[in-house]
Order: C-alpha cells, then structure tokens, then sequence
C-alpha cells in the first residue's frame, strides 16, 4: 500500500526486488516519468509566466501612450 505524500491516486514508485523479496527496490521508470511530467509543468508555467509578463507590458505602453482620461 502506497502511503507516500507525493503517491496519491497514482501508483507507487516502488516495486519489490525479484532476487530478494523482503527489500524493497525504486522503480527507475516512475522515477523517470515523474521527472517528464515537473519538468513539462516548470516549462509550462515559466512560459504562462512570460506571456502574462509581455502581455502587462505592452498594456501599461499603451495606457502610457493613452495619456490620462478626463
């Protein structure tokens, strides 16, 4: 049974060793493909973070330009 914070809903990123049952051994490819999926949501994120960023820019520019409202 899974009891891990981070293995919630997902199966677990160990497995029994064939050679010796009563160790436990890690599961190199959960370990790899939970290392794909935060390096995707890091990217994801920093890109969402340079658009929201560009997008702050150039609309403070144009309020700039705007001048005030009377």
């Amino acid at each position: 049974m899974c009891r891990g914070c981070h293995a919630r809903f997902r199966r677990c990123g160990y497995r029994y060793a064939p050679e010796d049952p009563k160790s436990f051994t890690l599961d190199p490819a959960a370990s790899r493909r939970t290392s794909v999926r935060d390096l995707v949501f890091v990217v994801q994120i920093l890109v969402l973070g340079v658009a929201a960023t560009v997008a702050g820019a150039v609309f403070l520019q144009c309020w700039i330009e705007a001048g005030p409202v009377t």
